[in-house]
């Protein structure tokens, strides 16, 4: 290994299990999620990411689940039933 292949990243996060919007229907296990500032750099294998990655901060979930964010599909998705509902009246 040589400085040459190491690559620098912010944030470094081990988890147990993640699970990639694409492909569909699949749950990878001992994965690492490299950030490079506000940015995701590259989802590796732990065994990868530290042969070909240096990060200032590393959090560990040995136990945790790692998934994309649910944004917005809280109380608001059933507001979108009552869109031009009463649109007609003072």
């Amino acid at each position: 290994m040589t400085a040459d292949t190491i690559t620098a990243a912010d944030i470094r996060i081990n988890a147990r299990w993640l699970i990639p919007i694409e492909p569909a229907d699949v749950v990878l296990e001992h994965q690492a999620v490299l950030v490079q500032g506000d940015r995701i750099a590259a989802i590796v294998s732990q065994d990868e990411a530290d042969a070909r990655f240096r990060a200032k901060e590393v959090i560990d979930l040995p136990s945790h689940v790692v998934l994309p964010g649910l944004i917005n599909m809280h109380g608001h998705a059933a507001m979108s039933l009552f869109r031009g509902l009463a649109d007609d009246l003072p």
